[in-house]
């Protein structure tokens, strides 16, 4: 069960302060935003310090104001995450509280039709139950949402699903007003209205009835994202699959939605922290024996950069992470996914180079394993040694939050240490044996620092030939994918190359697939 996070920033903010009390001032703040919400009136705008004051019971002056129906869902929102924060048991629940199931029978009405009701202002709390949570209603939530909404549950119980006919009719009457000049959705809409349905499920059956992302096989989704991250036009696609190039750009859109959503995302305080500026996007040696002449020649780390680095990579990480837990499969927009898809290609830029000064230490922890010098094993022995150690330091500074004090190197020299083993170097290595050391290849490190950038990472490929393309295509490229600054999303690419939105993701993929071509032939 995922809880879901405010819309508006003061939520956000006094969220963020409730995160940091103690437990019993938590627990508190939750009863006082249930019984708050249940009383709130809507359809006034309350301050914008309304959330803190009421959470706190003190007075709050925050600029601003926020328009009631937003408070009353953020207020729910609130709630959920606080009963995260303190870990909320059964014995912290008042009696007579009732779970998802026992309240969609008291209601007759579905436990999606629950959920709904979450975002329109019925106060849940997760409660801890086993490995899990799951939600319950508190009585008091309970009458206090009939009272609000009482025309709107009678409906949803005398809601009736669409049977063959009614679909048939539905679709029937779509086609008629289309062929009277009506856009797909203005006629999805019209016909809504007409049969007592909602707008939603006339356009999911249009979706399902025409291709749409509803009817889609995971084979074609597949098909269809892997397509996208290889930079392939969705138009193309779509041709490919016998699709329609508006369901095939939805179907990419969702497809990259849930790829994030599997991700394991902190959820941290959004209180910005300084911007670091460091060279972004080198890359790591190829060469076994040039990979380990850059990690004896790693320099000490300074620690004031390495927290300001890694600090804002964890920001830019739980930034995504919001990001990601407000968008719905149901209204998917693409850009706020490709400005979360872009904060954490960042935050795993950064992290690569908080890592790179730690090089020495990593190499030092697998030597001081050994005995000796990693020169003293054979090849394929210091090549898998070498990176078991980088993936556990990567391991390292993945999960490393300055918050919680200590330094990265010190997590690194512990992770290094436990992967490294005790293994013993051979007693001798032939002549032989020196040459291949100085010949074999390993893999770029700096390609397996966050788990996400098995997918948003540039190809191998795309890196080998994107300075033998056009400057213009050159320059577009290294501002996407962050090679030597931030990564742009493609809303801010459009602002600096001054092109229209719109074209802005063909000329990225043009680019792209430029540059790849170009690698291609460099590599044959």
């Amino acid at each position: 069960m995922r809880t879901r996070s405010p819309a508006s920033q003061p939520a956000l903010d006094a969220l963020a302060e409730l995160r940091r009390a103690p437990r019993h001032v938590v627990l508190r703040a939750i009863e006082r935003l249930e019984a708050a919400a249940s009383t709130l009136d809507t359809s006034a705008s309350v301050p914008a310090g309304w959330f803190l004051s009421t959470a706190s019971g003190y007075a709050m002056q925050v600029a601003g104001r926020v328009t009631g129906d937003v408070a009353l869902t953020d207020a729910c929102a609130m709630i959920e995450d606080l009963c995260v924060t303190a870990d909320l048991r059964d014995t912290d629940l008042p009696d007579c509280c009732l779970d998802i199931r026992e309240l969609s029978e008291q209601w007759n009405v579905a436990q999606r039709t629950i959920h709904r009701y979450r975002a329109k202002g019925l106060p849940a709390r997760s409660v801890r139950s086993g490995k899990t949570r799951k939600l319950v209603f508190t009585p008091g939530a309970v009458v206090a949402f009939e009272a609000r909404r009482p025309e709107g549950i009678d409906r949803a119980r005398s809601f009736t699903r669409m049977d063959g006919e009614d679909r048939q009719r539905a679709l029937a009457r779509v086609a008629e007003l289309r062929e009277q000049g009506h856009s797909p959705n203005a006629a999805a809409r019209a016909v809504a209205d007409e049969m007592g349905r909602s707008h939603e499920a006339i356009r999911q059956l249009l979706a399902r009835g025409s291709g749409g992302t509803d009817s889609w096989t995971e084979r074609e989704r597949r098909i269809a994202l892997r397509a996208h991250d290889r930079s392939i036009e969705p138009a193309d696609v779509a041709k490919r699959l016998g699709r329609d190039a508006g369901a095939t750009r939805r179907t990419i859109d969702a497809a990259r939605l849930a790829r994030l959503r599997d991700l394991e995302l902190p959820s941290a305080s959004l209180d910005e922290p300084a911007m670091p500026h460091a060279p972004l996007g080198a890359p790591g040696p190829t060469l076994l024996a040039d990979l380990v002449s850059e990690m004896r020649e790693a320099s000490v780390p300074d620690r004031a950069a390495e927290r300001q680095i890694t600090a804002y990579a964890c920001y830019l990480a739980a930034r995504a992470a919001l990001t990601i837990s407000h968008e719905r499969a149901a209204k998917l927009r693409a850009e706020p996914i490709d400005r979360a898809e872009t904060d954490l290609l960042w935050a795993a830029r950064l992290r690569v180079e908080a890592l790179r000064p730690l090089l020495g230490i990593v190499l030092r922890g697998v030597e001081a394993r050994l005995g000796g010098p990693i020169e003293s094993l054979p090849v394929r022995a210091a090549t898998t040694r070498l990176q078991l150690a980088l993936a556990a330091a990567a391991e390292a500074a993945h999960r490393y939050d300055p918050s919680h004090g200590g330094r990265l190197s010190a997590a690194v020299t512990v992770a290094v240490d436990r992967a490294a083993g005790d293994a013993h170097p051979p007693e001798t290595r032939s002549a032989s044996a020196r040459r291949t050391f100085s010949q074999a290849t390993t893999d770029d490190w700096t390609r397996r620092v966050s788990p996400w950038q098995g997918f948003l990472e540039a190809p191998r490929l795309l890196r080998a030939g994107v300075y033998q393309i056009d400057a213009g295509q050159r320059s577009l490229l290294e501002a996407r994918f962050g090679l030597g600054e931030g990564p742009h999303t493609l809303a801010e690419l459009a602002e600096r190359f001054d092109v229209p939105r719109p074209w802005i993701a063909r000329r990225v993929r043009e680019a792209a697939r430029a540059a790849i071509a170009a690698g291609r032939s460099t590599a044959e």
